[in-house]
C-alpha cells in the first residue's frame, strides 16, 4: 500500500523528468529498475515528490526496455535519450550473412506491443 508521501507524487512525462534529472535521467534508465527505484524512494524520503516523480518515469522506461528485452531481440534495446527506443525488429538470413536490422520506436508500451506483435 502506497504511503502518505507516495501518494502526493504526481505522474510526469518523458520531457519534464528529463528536464528536471538532466543527464541524470538518462543515467537512470541505462542502469536500470533497481537504481530507478532507490532514487525515487530516496527523493520521497527526502520529500523531493518532483524528484520521485522524474526516477519513477524513468523507472517506467527502464521497465519497458527489460519487458521488450525479455522477448530475445537478439540484441539490447538502446534508449537514445530523445523518447525513442532503437529495438531489434529482425534479424535476416542473406547469402550466409546475419544481418540484425533495428527498429526505432517511440519509449512507450503501445508501440512496443505493435513491434513485437501483441
Amino acid at each position: 500500500m502506497a504511503t502518505e508521501q507516495e501518494l502526493l507524487i504526481d505522474s510526469m512525462s518523458e520531457a519534464e523528468a528529463h528536464e528536471r534529472l538532466g543527464y541524470d535521467f538518462t543515467h537512470a534508465i541505462v542502469v536500470g529498475v533497481a537504481f530507478c527505484d532507490r532514487c525515487r524512494s530516496e527523493a520521497v524520503e527526502a520529500e523531493d515528490f518532483s524528484g520521485a516523480a522524474a526516477y519513477e518515469t524513468a523507472g517506467r522506461i527502464a521497465r519497458l526496455i527489460r519487458w521488450i528485452d525479455s522477448h530475445d531481440t537478439r540484441a539490447p534495446t538502446v534508449f537514445n535519450g530523445d523518447g525513442t527506443l532503437t529495438v531489434t525488429s529482425t534479424v535476416v538470413f542473406a547469402g550466409g550473412l546475419t544481418s540484425i536490422e533495428r527498429e526505432v520506436i517511440p519509449a512507450t508500451l503501445r508501440a512496443a506491443r505493435a513491434l513485437l506483435g501483441y
